[in-house]
């Protein structure tokens, strides 16, 4: 078997911590980060080995992004920035609440 290599994302919510796999779209959580990412690896082995008996393991890791280097299976995606902005659809809903016009709504977008 080869060695699939991932991108693993930590996140806290609460009082748990969440691992995610943004290529394969996997995450699990735990009680620590090293429970989180023990969950998460869990987590994908089982969900990869139900694909391969179900014969759509090979389409999968191909829609992911990956391909074979070696004997290891690497993402063709690469993460280059993380950016925290001000969440859009939330702004949007909000302009009719205060009769925000669009031209306001931008000017406060360039402000961010």
């Amino acid at each position: 078997m080869e060695t699939l290599k991932i991108t693993i994302e930590f996140w806290k919510e609460g009082n748990l911590y969440i691992a995610r796999s943004p290529e394969l779209d996997m995450a699990a959580q735990g009680n620590s980060l090293e429970e989180a990412k023990a969950n998460l690896r869990e987590v994908i082995e089982i969900q990869l080995e139900e694909m391969r008996e179900l014969g759509t393991l090979d389409e999968f890791l191909l829609e992911a992004g990956y391909s074979s280097r070696g004997g290891v299976m690497e993402s063709d995606k690469e993460i280059i920035s993380f950016d925290r902005q001000i969440a859009v659809a939330i702004i949007k809903n909000n302009m009719k609440t205060v009769e925000m016009s669009e031209q306001e709504y931008l000017e406060l977008l360039n402000q961010v």
